[in-house]
């Protein structure tokens, strides 16, 4: 869940740039994941356990909006987004290899998720 405020700054031109930003807070989950390696034989495998993590999500975003009429505009804008962390928990890792299979205590894994984007949009102002 997110709240975003966006703010418009004086025209450059015809042009109207506009800046935003939110914050909230993101539940990530996700279940066993398993890596493939084709090239160590068909059934080579590492699976890693599942996990699930909340964190602090923000997004800061900047663009310009070019009106084609009283109400419409249409949008251009970057956005990057931080959505915290993907975490897996402590556990097993299983490797299987054509010599045969073992676990592998792990303390568990972390990525940060984070987005960057391009945006067109459409602005209809009431």
């Amino acid at each position: 869940m997110l709240g975003a405020l966006y703010w418009d700054l004086p025209k450059a031109g015809p042009i109207r740039p506009f800046m935003g930003g939110g914050l909230g807070i993101s539940r990530n989950r996700v279940s066993t994941i398993s890596f493939k390696f084709p090239v160590l034989g068909p059934t080579a495998v590492t699976a890693v356990p599942s996990g699930n993590n909340s964190d602090l999500t923000y997004m800061l975003t900047a663009g310009g909006a070019l009106p084609v009429s009283d109400k419409l505009s249409i949008e251009l804008a970057y956005r990057y987004a931080d959505l915290g962390s993907l975490k897996t928990s402590a556990g097993d890792a299983v490797v299987v290899r054509r010599s045969g299979s073992r676990t592998i205590a792990i303390s568990g894994t972390r990525a940060r998720m984070q987005a960057h984007g391009a945006l067109l949009s459409l602005r209809y102002t009431f």
